[in-house]
């Protein structure tokens, strides 16, 4: 961020800034009475005044107990001086490798702990590093698995740099947080209770952001001498909160299943006025041969396929499907393929074909799939639904990647390897007679509004559809 860029006109939701300023939830606010924010915008201080309670933030000659500074954006007028330094409890200073230099030297000298972490990408932080520890930085970057190859052996890169105790390419982008107090705690952890479980001194955090919305959750790892174990989904909004208890149901209906030593283990709930706060397992990412992963994602799917599985007829599937909005740039286009598709899949109705239904993950993708020491792991059961189209994972497993990974993807390419795919879960799932041409056209059906690609998927599939 350069100083220009802070005098331009400010267009972020609260989304946006929620997501910005989401490592919020490690600074120490508890116990603190007053707030002074240095650098931010008229509509960052309406956010700041929002989280960190208004009638505590101050201004002229009051000295605050925490002062807050974006070093980017603030000017001479707007920072603060050795009084102010010398008065308060906590200082967070965020901003670029350059202009956050010569805050940490200062603060060094005021405050007898410092926390530091970096932010990646720093164009848009998806991560949270804690930089006071090599093990711990290294331990840090696994929370976070790029789609693209290039990003990838960037992290890989950078956790091998760490291991070796070279930690500056994380540095671009810095959050500081100076304690006066030597047991302060994060606000995050105060919500969650969580030292009732890790009560280590060494304790350290990694976060991952998520992206950008209503349903935004931050995701925490606690670091520490041992080897990580646990990890925390944190949701504030109201849809963020009903994601989680939704996974929190799914978790608990596949404890005894046939899956189970494939997913999280449910460790504790925290609910608060502040935050719904989930424990869940957490198992290190491991590296493994694609043959051996993409055999274990397949076996996966085959005993996923018999969770609640029913028989349902087309007929009451179609009538559950919405006809979804044209996109509007190909919005003829996109009619004359739903129209062709609803009328085969309606003259299949008509002969009275069944479809299978049965519990799915809802986002299955490479990056909520890691290898473990205990073999495939499957994480992140938000979006899981107990009657959903069978191969609807398998599907999106192979087409997920080309819309969300790939820049240009082909639609014959991706076609292709989607079906061939399925048709290897196909045989683990073990239905028979099953007309893969139908289930995809549905699925699709159903997607048609999220990116171009699902129509000419679709226009290309009802040319070869026998």
């Amino acid at each position: 961020m350069d100083t220009k860029s802070c005098l331009r006109p400010v267009i972020d939701s609260g989304n946006i800034l929620d997501y910005r300023f989401a490592w919020r939830w490690l600074l120490p606010l508890q116990g603190c009475e007053s707030y002074r924010l240095y650098g931010f915008n008229k509509e960052e201080k309406r956010f700041w005044n929002k989280v960190l309670k208004s009638n505590c933030v101050v201004t002229g000659q009051v000295i605050a107990d925490i002062l807050m500074l974006n070093s980017d954006c603030s000017e001479n007028k707007e920072r603060p001086t050795d009084n102010d330094f010398d008065d308060s409890n906590m200082v967070c200073v965020i901003g670029s490798r350059s202009s956050v230099k010569r805050w940490r030297a200062v603060l060094s000298q005021k405050f007898p702990q410092i926390r530091e972490y970096g932010l990646l990408p720093t164009s848009n932080p998806r991560i949270v590093v804690p930089l006071s520890n090599t093990r711990y930085a290294e331990i840090a970057l696994s929370l976070h698995r790029p789609g693209r190859l290039i990003a990838r052996w960037g992290i890989g890169a950078a956790r091998l740099l760490a291991r070796w105790g070279i930690t500056f390419p994380l540095k671009r982008r810095v959050l500081l947080i100076g304690i006066r107090k030597q047991l302060s705690i994060p606000i995050g952890v105060i919500q969650a209770n969580e030292l009732e479980i890790l009560p280590e001194q060494d304790l350290d955090y990694a976060l991952y952001l998520g992206v950008s919305g209503e349903n935004r959750k931050t995701v925490v790892l606690p670091i520490f001498s041992a080897k990580p174990e646990v990890i925390l989904k944190v949701g504030e909004s109201q849809g963020a909160r009903q994601s989680l208890l939704n996974e929190v149901a799914v978790l608990q209906g596949l404890y005894d299943s046939s899956i189970a030593s494939n997913v999280p283990r449910l460790i504790k709930i925290k609910d608060t006025k502040s935050a719904l706060t989930l424990f869940q397992e957490y198992r290190a990412r491991q590296q493994v041969a694609e043959r051996l992963s993409e055999a274990a994602i397949i076996d996966f799917l085959g005993q996923l396929s018999t969770i609640e599985r029913k028989l349902c007829t087309l007929d009451s599937v179609l009538e559950n499907i919405t006809s979804p909005e044209p996109i509007e740039s190909n919005k003829n286009i996109v009619s004359d393929v739903v129209r062709a598709i609803w009328s085969r899949l309606s003259a299949q109705a008509d002969k009275g074909i069944n479809v299978w239904q049965h519990r799915s993950h809802g986002d299955f993708a490479p990056w909520n799939i890691s290898w473990t020491d205990k073999g495939l792991f499957v994480y992140d059961w938000e979006e899981s639904r107990d009657q959903d189209l069978a191969f609807s994972d398998a599907f999106y497993f192979v087409v997920g990647k080309a819309v969300h990974i790939g820049r240009q993807p082909n639609p014959a390419r991706t076609l292709r390897a989607t079906l061939k795919f399925a048709q290897r879960v196909v045989v683990a799932t073990g239905f028979n007679n099953v007309d893969l041409n139908t289930y995809f056209a549905l699925w699709a059906l159903r997607r048609i509004d999220l990116a171009p690609i699902y129509v000419e998927m679709l226009r290309m599939h009802l040319a070869n559809w026998e």
